[in-house]
């Protein structure tokens, strides 16, 4: 294995924050019960200055992990990230020099810890959560589908445990409960919990729902629209166009790329709708939607055709899909419903593979 490709990588996870949380909350258990003792001197030491930094290197790493996943780039360069990281090396040498100089911590004759003059410093790494959690807000509202969105509020709402918790540590006496550690877990269980949900429901490579989250809304949906409590219900499938091809012409990764940009393009254009938008698999993907007639979700349809059209402009093939719609009007199951789409896609399917033939 060649560390020098794989030592960056692990270091931006969200496992890398998981695994230095845990050595943190190890050395809690340690700093506890060795606190008051007047033995081992250097062990207090080592597990004093071990925790600080752990604290203050997952701060960074968090800022760094959201970075990752932003709509924009926080850091074009290697010397941009350095001055991002330079804060918290900073605060790290103050507290490594503690068990000579006593700036962030004391630890007196008897074993027993208190804080330094400059303990404050320490709090300071605050400020990549801080900075993390308005850029993830600044993010959201940048983005589209509601499930990014909500994925960027997750992380602007990461600080609320350690602010409030953290601040209570800060005014209890030192010995007390360690709330701070107990915050900022609490906070990557919160992430971990929506990142498990998110590889669940959504499709990895467009961001869409999967075809789960489909059959789970459509069942919603039709339930719903059998009691009268939503217009008409709808289902669009479509296809990519000649998708073969631009994988044959162009490589797999452009056959992603394109399956990318249309995707992007289905959430610009249903923005801040209550339509569900899937990739069903491969080049296909479905549209869940309410309207009030069959003429406007045709309009939908031609919207659709025409930015798709737009967003290929600048590709070295067209981007366009076929588009089938189907009504609910009762069918019993989910599956029947989609079927009846399916066959209406693949009816506009064979008609145009006619007309091209005639042409």
């Amino acid at each position: 294995m060649n560390l020098k490709y794989w030592r960056p990588r692990y270091l931006n996870s969200l496992s890398a924050i998981y695994l230095i949380t845990m050595l943190s909350s190890a050395l809690d258990i340690v700093w506890i019960l060795i606190d008051g003792t007047n033995q081992y001197r250097w062990l207090h030491h080592i597990v004093n200055v071990a925790y600080l930094l752990c604290f203050d290197f997952v701060c960074f790493l968090w800022l760094n992990y959201c970075a990752e996943h932003y709509p924009f780039r926080l850091w074009k360069n290697k010397w941009q990230h350095f001055l991002y990281l330079l804060p918290a090396l900073l605060i790290g040498a103050t507290v490594a020099l503690s068990p000579w100089t006593g700036w962030i911590y004391v630890i007196d004759a008897a074993g027993v810890y208190s804080r330094g003059p400059l303990f404050i410093i320490q709090d300071l790494v605050y400020l990549y959560i801080f900075a993390a959690s308005g850029l993830s807000l600044l993010a959201c509202s940048r983005v589209s589908y509601t499930s990014e969105k909500r994925g960027f509020m997750v992380m602007a709402l990461f600080p609320l445990p350690p602010l409030l918790l953290g601040t209570l540590q800060l005014c209890m006496p030192p010995g007390s409960l360690p709330t701070t550690q107990f915050s900022i877990v609490l906070s990557l269980l919160m992430q971990f919990i929506f990142f498990l949900e998110s590889n669940v429901t959504q499709d990895c490579l467009t961001g869409l729902s999967n075809r789960y989250v489909l059959d789970r809304a459509l069942n919603t949906r039709m339930n719903g629209s059998r009691r009268g409590r939503t217009s008409g219900l709808y289902v669009v499938m479509g296809d990519l166009d000649r998708f073969k091809d631009i994988n044959d012409t162009y490589g797999h990764m452009e056959g992603d790329r394109a399956l990318k940009l249309a995707a992007q393009t289905l959430k610009d254009i249903f923005h801040g709708s209550s339509a569900v938008l899937a990739r069903m698999g491969g080049d296909e993907f479905a549209i869940i939607l309410e309207a009030d007639s069959p003429t406007q979700v045709r309009q939908i349809m031609a919207q659709i055709t025409r930015e798709l059209e737009r967003a290929g402009e600048n590709e070295p093939y067209s981007l366009s899909m076929s588009l089938g719609m189907a009504r609910y009007t009762g069918q019993k199951t989910a599956i029947e419903f989609l079927k009846e789409a399916d066959r209406a896609l693949y009816r506009v399917k064979r008609m145009r593979a006619r007309r091209n033939s005639a042409n």
